[in-house]
């Protein structure tokens, strides 16, 4: 019995090669993501375990994380609209590697605090707007329209197996008292992503944007321009809402988590990685199925579920310490990063 043609288009496009090019910004992406989840576990363990940090301090230190795309994205967009988006992606990832050398350097030398702590933070956090900006609209570029749910899903899965390996590495190297080292691996691991860029950009289109005229140009124009898109496209106010809401509920769990699960559930840093794992492992499997329904166009049900799973996620935090059931955490991860590659 033959297929019908959505099933044998998404089987097709499994089978296929997406190009020497986008392997090579797959592979420098998970290997950043590798080294950013061993950051990302270790700057707020060593600055409540190191550094002495209050919760309020914690609080600031994770607000600065949201703070530059805020600021930047819309510039971000301009220039990775406007110029060579190879070049923006490189630029930026030395700009975060200096950043976490710097602070590397600072810990060896017995000169770390908060403050430098946090302007590393914010520096780490410019850079990731100005090369997730980048990084996303090269993706198009090197993959055909009709793959390009599935070059994203694999693009994601790449970046989940990389982050479950990361998380586990974060967990071990603070059990053994190894957070430096963990921030060294991050910093050279933005150098390994600048160079597949560079291969990219060696190999790839040098003018981005071939066609000065074309539809892309009046989403950059002024205010007028932006403001008549967004009335032509309701539905991506829609969607900026929801994408809004959960985030800001994002920030809220990510100012109080680490603090919360070392001061007040004391847990130890591994069972924190292994967790946080498990997270990793869910949204590896939410990126494998969501092309599903991506390619059934139902997205209205995919924002939907990843709003439903980011409050059941919400609320196993408070409730692991109200019953004292420590494991909820792990169903916190589980959820709430299913949630995050839904949107």
């Amino acid at each position: 019995m033959d297929l019908p043609v959505e099933q044998r288009e998404l089987s097709r496009s499994k089978r296929i090669n997406l190009g020497t090019r986008f392997n090579a910004l797959m592979v420098g992406d998970s290997i950043s993501t590798f080294g950013t989840q061993l950051s990302a576990f270790a700057i707020p363990t060593y600055a409540i375990k190191a550094l002495h940090a209050t919760p309020r301090e914690i609080g600031i230190l994770n607000t600065l994380q949201w703070v530059p795309p805020l600021f930047f994205i819309a510039f971000a967009g301009l220039l990775a609209d406007l110029f060579d988006r190879g070049r923006q992606a490189v630029l930026a990832d030395i700009g975060c590697a200096i950043a976490g050398l710097v602070f590397y350097c600072a810990i060896i030398f017995g000169f770390a605090n908060i403050f430098l702590l946090d302007a590393v933070v914010f520096l780490v956090g410019s850079g990731g707007a100005f090369y997730g900006i980048a990084a996303s609209a090269m993706i198009p570029q090197l993959v055909e329209q009709q793959n390009l749910v599935h070059a994203n899903s694999r693009f994601t899965a790449a970046r989940a197996v990389s982050s479950i390996c990361g998380q586990g590495l974060a967990a071990i190297l603070a059990q053994l008292r190894l957070l430096p080292v963990a921030i060294l691996t991050d910093a050279v691991s933005y150098l390994v992503r600048g160079a597949f860029n560079l291969r990219w950009l060696a190999s790839g289109p040098k003018n981005i944007r071939e066609n000065k005229n074309d539809e892309r140009h009046n989403i950059v124009e002024p205010a007028t321009g932006i403001i008549s898109f967004l009335k032509e496209k309701p539905a991506i106010v829609h969607l900026a809402l929801a994408a809004g809401t959960f985030n800001l509920g994002a920030s809220i769990i990510a100012s109080m988590y680490f603090p919360f699960v070392y001061q007040v559930l004391e847990l130890s840093p591994l069972f924190i990685g292994i967790s946080m794992g498990f997270g990793s492992f869910s949204s590896f499997l939410t990126a494998m199925y969501l092309p599903k329904f991506l390619h059934a166009k139902a997205f209205d049900k995919v924002v939907v579920w990843a709003l439903f799973a980011a409050s059941v996620g919400a609320w196993c935090v408070p409730l692991a310490h109200i019953i004292n059931a420590h494991l909820l955490i792990v169903f916190y991860r589980l959820f709430f990063s299913a949630a995050s590659t839904s949107f």
